[in-house]
């Protein structure tokens, strides 16, 4: 049994992310149609040029990517692109007709949609070095938590009114990124989670995250850390408003998400209670058997949740995707142990979290 923590998946598993990614970007893009709505939120060319709404114009680590990795091909080429699409009937019906993109917008629409693809990628591959982190097992089911992590991403699609963002995949990615880096106390720390707060103010979360986690190791490298956070956080998003203008779009629909909330409770109740319940009492039996990090990092669930109650759609489920990070491991850990695997995926002591031993 390979139990060695620096182990890399195999090529094998890399083919295997390869082929989610693809079908993960697939089905995200088909599902989202961002084009074919008329939307302002949503809408990856609107979100390209700037003309998208506060305040998704300001998550632009997608929109500027995608303007770089266009501009970087010439016009020629993407014109074959273009001429190739629509000389095939079944892509030129896809393409033009299912999903609304126009010719002109190929080059913005393919590179954002390239981009979202690798970091689905890069999502389950940051997935899988935190599980070999934070527990003992296999190479093998660390890579294969990876991929059922990946997988996950498409569970953030929410209300179909709204549309999907597409800048929930990169940050996804960004976010899982400097939570790794957070756990790791990584030099690196810093320049992911400046280009997290770029794509995301969410990514505000690490900060928290942070404190929960190392709060009993206070020294010089905590408030060395904490403080060019608060700093970096505050200049990037200072920018991003003096760019885009202030606010938030002035979202506060906390009297609508009640009573969505309600109407769960009362006619969904039947099975929402039962399920809550015993998985509630399941996990409480076992508590203790999952990572501490990942058992401090729980306390983070009421932020992104208050927040989709009082300033968004409750259904919106992609406010959620850093929780997935978190609340994932937990999951496969938990399903792990009622199914009699547990000796398998076991947490590590927690001195072994301790990188400054």
């Amino acid at each position: 049994m390979n139990r060695n923590p620096a182990a890399r998946p195999s090529l094998a598993w890399l083919i295997a992310y390869s082929f989610a990614a693809v079908l993960i970007m697939a089905l995200w893009t088909d599902r989202a149609k961002t084009e074919k709505q008329s939307n302002d939120w949503g809408s990856i060319v609107a979100l390209a040029d700037g003309s998208a709404r506060i305040p998704f114009v300001k998550c632009r680590l997608l929109a500027d990517s995608a303007n770089t990795l266009a501009r970087m091909m010439p016009t020629s080429a993407w014109n074959r692109v273009s001429n190739a699409i629509d000389v095939n009937r079944l892509a030129a019906k896809a393409v033009r007709q299912r999903l609304g993109w126009s010719r002109e917008n190929d080059p913005i629409l393919i590179s954002a949609t390239f981009l979202m693809g690798l970091s689905a990628f890069g999502f389950m591959i940051v997935m899988r070095s935190m599980i070999v982190f934070l527990y003992e097992t296999t190479s093998r089911l660390a890579s294969l938590a990876g991929l059922l992590l990946g997988l996950a991403l498409l569970g953030e699609g929410g209300d179909r009114r709204f549309g999907w963002f597409p800048y929930d995949l990169p940050h996804a990615f960004i976010f899982s990124l400097g939570l790794t880096m957070v756990l790791m106390r990584s030099v690196w720390l810093l320049p992911v989670f400046a280009v997290a707060v770029y794509s995301k103010e969410t990514a505000v979360l690490l900060i928290p995250a942070y404190l929960l986690v190392h709060f009993d190791k206070i020294d010089r490298t905590f408030f060395f850390d904490l403080a060019p956070m608060g700093l970096t956080f505050w200049l990037i998003r200072s920018i991003l408003d003096a760019s885009f203008g202030p606010g938030d779009g002035g979202f506060w629909f906390l009297g609508r998400n009640a009573r969505v909330v309600a109407s769960w409770l009362a006619y969904d109740s039947w099975w929402y209670a039962p399920l809550l319940i015993v998985t509630a009492v399941r996990i409480a039996h076992v508590w203790s058997e999952f990572p501490l990090p990942l058992r401090r990092l729980t306390v983070l669930a009421i932020v992104p949740l208050g927040i989709a109650l009082v300033k968004g759609s409750i259904e919106e489920k992609g406010q959620y995707l850093e929780l997935l990070p978190i609340l994932g491991p937990l999951s496969l850990q938990w399903l792990a142990i009622e199914l009699g695997l547990s000796k398998n995926v076991r947490a590590k002591e927690n001195h072994v979290y301790d990188l400054k031993k």
